[in-house]
């Protein structure tokens, strides 16, 4: 469900209570070496106050926020999706499983992207990091859970990792909106695919000289 700034603050607020002791170092008897409480938490983020932080933060509108009708909410979210918090947005992340909490954070994240105007490009490519899907094989029909995010330029970085080829939907169809035009950060031409979007894999490739290969995406309905 989509939420409001308060209901993020709220929550944040609580887990701080909830986990006094999140950050500070403590003598592990299991491990015989000093460890940090909540490290193995995957929503420790929220003891840093990261929504909190943020939103004390936010004056000038960032891009065209405002133009696009994004909530206080979404405004948060944008910053924090941007910046080094963005794998908090992927279902992927969550080792125990997907709370109210975070079901309503990709709610809302995925309300906001959906704001920015769909993509009309032809061709998008996604540069992989290593928690990106790579075992698929040529007719695989493969479903990304999270806001799987591309871009419409290639930076030629084949020989450095591994690469996804996207042919988006046509006419107006495809679940790719063009995030860049509510925010450009820096010369990313960042575009992301709203949750649960399919793809067919019409090729994969080895990229010569490297372990890393080239997969062929079509999406598809």
């Amino acid at each position: 469900m989509v939420k409001d700034i308060r209901y993020f603050l709220d929550e944040e607020n609580a887990f701080c209570q909830n986990h006094p002791n999140y950050g500070e170092t403590y003598w592990n008897e299991e491990l015989g070496e000093m460890s940090v409480f909540g490290i193995d938490d995957r929503l420790n983020y929220l003891s840093d106050r990261v929504f909190s932080n943020i939103y004390k933060t936010i004056k000038e509108p960032l891009g065209r926020e405002i133009e696009f009708g994004l909530s206080d909410a979404q405004r948060v979210l944008l910053r924090l999706f941007y910046r080094q918090h963005s794998a908090i947005f992927r279902d992927d992340y969550y080792h125990s499983g997907i709370t109210d909490f975070v079901q309503n954070l990709f709610d809302t994240l995925d309300d906001m992207i959906k704001k920015a105007p769909i993509s009309n490009d032809s061709i998008l490519y996604r540069f992989c990091t290593e928690y990106d899907k790579t075992d698929m094989n040529i007719g695989d029909k493969v479903t990304f859970h999270h806001n799987l995010t591309c871009t419409n330029f290639d930076w030629n970085q084949a020989k450095y990792t591994n690469v996804y080829y996207i042919s988006p939907l046509k006419e107006g169809k495809t679940k790719a909106h063009s995030l860049y035009e509510i925010y450009e950060h820096g010369d990313e031409k960042q575009v992301d695919f709203l949750r649960n979007v399919s793809f067919l894999v019409k090729g994969v490739d080895n990229t010569i000289g490297t372990s890393y290969k080239k997969f062929y995406l079509e999406e598809i309905v």
